[in-house]
């Protein structure tokens, strides 16, 4: 798979964006891999937004922004 970007949350959730998977998947503080959004048009561009606990997301294809709700 090939990894675009990567944000991290203020928990220490890590969030990685796959372009060949079209998912993001999110890495726990503790270690464990979960998807995160199984299915978004190729993510090219992740970012933190601490001010509202979201991700945002860049889909490359679509050619829009998308905001997701970080992990509680």
């Amino acid at each position: 798979a090939t990894l675009e970007d990567f944000a991290i949350d203020t928990r220490g959730n890590a969030y990685i964006a796959s372009t060949n998977m079209n998912a993001l998947y999110r890495i726990a503080a503790n270690g464990g891999l979960f998807p995160y959004v199984p299915s978004i048009d190729t993510p090219i561009g992740l970012a933190y937004q601490a001010s509202t606990n979201r991700i945002l997301a860049v889909s490359y294809r679509r050619q829009a922004l998308k905001s997701f709700p970080a992990a509680q």
